[in-house]
């Protein structure tokens, strides 16, 4: 037939030539600015401008941080839309050329138990013990949490790396909602 693939004559019709003719939606995404530490992940540390560009009596100790301060592996990502949380999600493994591991992403719904992230969080901070220190390890649609539960992960993140402070076994934590 003529809604097929092959014409009338048995003719293959020429494929797209490019993905906007196939009525693919492409959305270009920014390359990564100078402080990115790894730019192939996107995964970049935010830098504090009030406290690059403050002047005289104005140091990280007076806003309670210490200079020389080690920072956490602990990113947070918001998708246009929840329709596009896995698209973020799969962006940050596909520019690291590789699939997450099943133990490596959580996608959260409000059925989601406080366990269950409190086990990821566990992976995350023994994973270099484990030799999956290169590990990214995600918590996925935090917006499908309750607000009630949302506070509990704040809260209990927070226990766990007071329970580690130095985190030197820990890989990257990231947050998608």
């Amino acid at each position: 037939g003529k809604g097929g693939k092959e014409g009338k004559g048995g003719k293959a019709q020429a494929p797209p030539a490019s993905a906007e003719e196939a009525g693919a939606n492409i959305r270009p995404i920014p390359p990564p600015g100078k402080g990115a530490k790894n730019a192939s992940d996107l995964l970049i540390t935010v830098e504090d401008d009030e406290r690059e560009s403050s002047g005289a009596g104005a140091s990280a100790e007076g806003r309670g941080g210490a200079m020389g301060e080690k920072r956490v592996p602990v990113y947070v990502a918001c998708a246009e839309s929840p329709q596009h949380v896995i698209e973020v999600v799969l962006s940050v493994y596909v520019r690291r050329a590789r699939l997450p591991e099943p133990g490596e992403v959580l996608f959260c719904n409000p059925e989601t138990t406080l366990e269950e992230i409190e086990l990821l969080f566990y992976r995350w901070t023994e994973a270099r013990r484990h030799r999956r220190g290169h590990f990214v390890f995600c918590v996925a649609d935090v917006h499908a949490l309750n607000y009630t539960q949302q506070v509990a992960v704040l809260d209990r993140l927070r226990e766990v790396m007071a329970d580690n402070p130095r985190l030197d076994a820990a890989a990257s934590l990231l947050f998608v909602s």
